[in-house]
């Protein structure tokens, strides 16, 4: 649950444009042309928004990352952070910028 929180809060936190190609590409798995015809822009910024999207959302998902593990040092039973891990898995597994 909190996984999903912290993805949602990254994705909210980028630009429009960036979030669009996010969600279109890797939510509604549609291909990089498709992306672009739904975005009306060329192929090349498609791919350049999705870079920098997926760049941010990793650095702002490891900063989480970091911010839980802190938080659950010194909290009994505490597993340290299951979620953000669990986010890298199964859509964002494997995705290169």
């Amino acid at each position: 649950m909190a996984a999903a929180l912290d993805l949602r809060a990254a994705l909210a936190a980028l630009p429009p444009r960036q979030r669009a190609t996010i969600v279109l590409r890797y939510y509604d798995e549609l291909s990089i042309q498709e992306t672009a015809e739904a975005l009306q822009c060329s192929v090349g910024t498609v791919k350049s928004q999705t870079a920098r999207a997926l760049a941010s959302l990793r650095r702002t998902l490891d900063e989480s990352e970091d911010a839980a593990e802190f938080t659950a040092i010194g909290t009994p039973g505490a597993a340290g952070p299951v979620g953000a891990v669990a986010l890298r898995t199964p859509r964002m597994e494997g995705i290169k910028p």
